[in-house]
């Protein structure tokens, strides 16, 4: 059997068989074994390491206070939205102060009509006490 595998090549590199062959590839194993735990777990702390840098330039990016841009993008909003708040109470205000300033120059224009009659009533007055 190990005549007909090594002609056709599936098994060249097969130790030889015995004790001394098995505790060869034990020791091989256990060594690639370890080998590969410690390259993987290498590997794993890489990774790891590299998932967290990530995460953190994420949270760098997405937190106003470690983008100024975004910081400002969040003022702005912030502003919008107070002036979206505030707009109604603004378009009441300056309805009710346009509405004051209409009667205020109303009774202006009644005070001076007043003044007008009450000049001509006393120039008629004098004109009268005089005669």
């Amino acid at each position: 059997m190990d005549i007909a595998l090594r002609t056709t090549g599936s098994f060249q590199n097969q130790p030889p068989s015995g004790v001394k062959a098995t505790r060869k590839r034990g020791i091989a194993a256990l060594l690639a074994d370890s080998t590969s735990s410690s390259t993987a777990h290498s590997c794993k702390r890489a990774c790891k390491a590299r998932a967290e840098q990530r995460i953190q330039a994420l949270q760098a990016k997405c937190s106003p206070r470690g983008n100024p841009t975004a910081a400002a993008a969040a003022r702005w909003r912030l502003r919008q939205l107070e002036k979206a708040k505030a707009e109604p109470s603004l378009r009441d205000s300056e309805w009710r102060l346009d509405q004051e300033a209409t009667a205020v120059h109303k009774s202006e224009e009644e005070k001076r009509a007043i003044l007008t009659e009450l000049g001509q009533v006393s120039l008629e007055l004098d004109t009268h006490v005089e005669k």
